[in-house]
């Protein structure tokens, strides 16, 4: 580590502005989504939960049903009064901050471990330019946030900062529970780079605290620790996935590991090849508990019965690529030794891989792909929130598809939400109450025929009469018959 640390001292200037270069691509990249995205589901809940705690309207999350550890929410509630705007673009700003982090991190993680310009410069490149990173940075998931506070962790571990380093593993634990499948690679790191008892007690005081503050937290809201429980519940119970499941989901995690390069991924399949071609350097232990990291999150997410989601890669991520930057520079270092005439061109294999990349990092910088933050993510639910909040006070919107969006974009609105699980439920309430002059509204996706709907409407005594269409969302007005 030492000679780590005298690396720090005489690192070149053109090492460390294009270094700079990265990161400022990386913001710039970034920027936009903040305000282009709209609200997945989950991003919309959360946002909400935030905007519950920024208004005091429920600090706790008393009347919420919370599956997931509050830091993140907690986080975003910052931004509203900072920002003063209960827009949806505040709830970003803890992952945006986040993923721009991720950049310096994943460099000094990459200096701390093979003290290695070459390697340092590639692996940021790569993150600077992953669709996937691109997408997800300007989101409010949980995902971000707890990527960047597990490299942060193994960074500070690495630098023998053992109490920060619990710190900010148990700050990572406070915003989601797959923290944990992470701790496998803090102490295979630790023991690597010889941290001893006192430290391991220093990491350990230092990771408690947030621990407790997460249990303190739920156990004064609820009485009881439900957080888990709920998770559980939310997924359907967690099990082994059986052969059959595994088959289907292989070529979901196939697509979803395209975003992470773009026309470049296809350099993942080589990942295997590391353990072998770098067996014998002095860095493979290191290597090895990487890949072994890899091999471990890949198991748990494909044995057990775990949806293919996109952002389940995000905190997989930087070690990926820093394996896959080390894949590289090996094969690089082969070439020259066997064929001294190619050091000249030895670069090119590194800059045709970011060439590929370009691109497809262009088209994430405006949400193109079909991963993270996308600019029509909600299908259309803000715009049709927005044309909703004209109607006169009191308002009904039914729905069934699309009710966590409303949630947040109604939180003090003058739209009723009514949810209803079927349209034989919907009639029955119209029955019952759709005899005054309430305007009633219902949110339907455009690609789901409404037969079945207008004909148990139509035995209430109610008919659908289109009003707007929304991207993916038609919004319809229920009137009686013969209005």
């Amino acid at each position: 580590m030492a000679q780590a640390a005298d690396g720090d001292r005489s690192r070149p200037f053109g090492f460390r502005l294009a270094l700079i270069g990265l990161i400022l691509l990386g913001v710039w990249l970034r920027l936009p989504g903040i305000w282009a995205n709209t609200f997945h589901a989950d991003e919309a809940l959360f946002a909400t939960w935030a905007r519950h705690i920024a208004v005091w309207k429920d600090p706790l999350l008393v009347s919420q049903l919370v599956d997931k550890p509050p830091l993140l929410f907690y986080l975003q509630a910052l931004f509203y009064p900072l920002l003063a705007t209960p827009a949806g673009w505040p709830a970003r700003f803890p992952d945006w901050i986040a993923s721009i982090l991720l950049l310096p991190l994943l460099a000094r993680a990459s200096w701390r471990l093979y003290n290695d310009e070459r390697h340092t410069l590639l692996t940021t490149a790569l993150l600077c330019l992953s669709p996937l990173a691109i997408q997800f940075s300007p989101t409010a998931f949980t995902d971000p946030l707890l990527t960047a506070l597990l490299l942060a962790a193994l960074v500070a571990l690495l630098e023998r900062r053992a109490g920060l380093s619990g710190i900010l593993f148990g700050l990572a634990l406070a915003s989601k529970y797959q923290a944990a499948l992470f701790l496998p690679l803090i102490v295979a790191v630790g023991w690597l780079d010889g941290v001893g008892r006192g430290r391991w007690l220093r990491w350990l005081a230092g990771f408690l605290p947030a621990l407790l503050l997460v249990a303190g937290w739920e156990l004064l809201r609820t009485g009881e620790f439900l957080l888990w429980t709920n998770q559980v519940a939310s997924y359907g119970g967690i099990r082994l996935a059986s052969p059959a499941e595994i088959w289907r989901q292989l070529p979901h995690w196939g697509y979803l590991l395209t975003f992470i390069l773009g026309p470049a991924s296809l350099a993942l399949l080589f990942l295997p090849a590391l353990l072998a071609t770098a067996a014998q350097s002095h860095t493979a232990r290191r290597d090895q508990a990487l890949a072994l990291m890899v091999i471990f999150y890949a198991a748990v997410h494909l044995l057990l019965n775990v949806t293919a989601w996109d952002r389940y890669l995000l905190p997989i991520l930087p070690i990926l690529l820093l394996l896959l930057a080390r894949f590289i520079l090996t094969v690089i270092d082969w070439l020259v030794a066997r064929w001294p005439r190619v050091r000249p061109a030895a670069a090119l294999p590194a800059l045709l891989l970011l060439g590929l990349m370009v691109p497809s990092a262009l088209t994430a910088r405006q949400g193109g792909h079909a991963v993270g933050g996308q600019p029509n993510a909600d299908s259309g639910a803000a715009a049709a929130a927005a044309y909703l909040e004209t109607m006169p006070w009191g308002t009904v919107l039914y729905d069934h598809y699309y009710s966590w969006q409303w949630r947040f974009y109604f939180l003090d609105r003058p739209v009723y939400v009514n949810w209803q699980p079927d349209s034989h439920s919907l009639a029955r309430d119209l029955a019952v109450h759709g005899h005054d002059d309430t305007l009633r509204f219902l949110a339907w996706p455009a690609t789901v025929a409404t037969v079945r709907l207008e004909n148990d409407l139509a035995r209430a005594g109610y008919t659908l009469q289109f009003e707007r269409r929304f991207s993916q969302i038609n919004l319809y007005q229920i009137l009686p018959d013969g209005s």
